[in-house]
């Protein structure tokens, strides 16, 4: 998506997302594609809640998935590396 470019390295969540404005925690709001593929977005390590949505098909599971774990604020410092399977 960044080489058709869809969205850039600087490309933040509330870009890509505006409906989750009121829903994820608002230090999340700002970050970019950038700190979330470097592991540096502060974004906790694993998913929770993985179980809860195995009925949806892949798409909407990380939709749902993602959108539920950046509920609470960030477990790390941002830009700082921390790996991330949410990003």
């Amino acid at each position: 998506h960044i080489d058709a470019g869809i969205i850039s390295w600087d490309t933040k969540i509330m870009d890509v997302f505006p409906e989750w404005i009121d829903f994820i925690h608002p230090d999340y709001h700002t970050v970019t594609t950038h700190e979330l593929l470097t592991h540096t977005s502060g974004v906790k390590a694993n998913f929770s809640k993985d179980k809860k949505y195995r009925e949806l098909d892949i798409k909407q599971r990380r939709y749902k998935l993602v959108k539920v774990n950046l509920i609470d604020p960030p477990k790390h410092k941002r830009c700082e590396y921390s790996y991330s399977n949410l990003g």
